[in-house]
């Protein structure tokens, strides 16, 4: 999907079929990823279903964390308007990918492991 703004600049926001919608807004996956680039170095926004018709935005990262889970928290609340906060942040072994290393972001709900309290 592309917009584009008054002045003519050219965004380019990620796919249709890619858009999360949880909460009643769609969001670009790629705008959240974004917030978090230079603190996770490998991170996917998705949606996952928490309980039955509940879903939350989910970001799940790979490798090494630079910052514990206040600190996405906080960056989230900095960077991203509330319906576009993450309400789960996840550690995984590494981010399923495509022979090409294309995301398979469809892929990225299976990995959802609830917190436990």
């Amino acid at each position: 999907m592309v917009t584009i703004a008054a002045g003519g600049a050219i965004t380019h926001q990620g796919r249709r079929d890619d858009l999360l919608n949880a909460g009643g807004y769609r969001v670009s996956p790629l705008e959240i990823e974004a917030a978090f680039h230079d603190l996770l170095p490998a991170c996917a926004a998705a949606e996952v279903e928490v309980a039955p018709g509940t879903k939350i935005i989910a970001l799940f990262h790979e490798g090494p964390c630079k910052a514990d889970a206040a600190t996405l928290h906080q960056r989230a609340e900095i960077t991203l308007a509330r319906w576009k906060q993450p309400r789960h942040y996840q550690r995984v072994d590494t981010l399923p990918r495509n022979a090409n290393g294309k995301l398979i972001r469809r892929a990225l709900a299976t990995l959802y492991k609830s917190p436990t309290p």
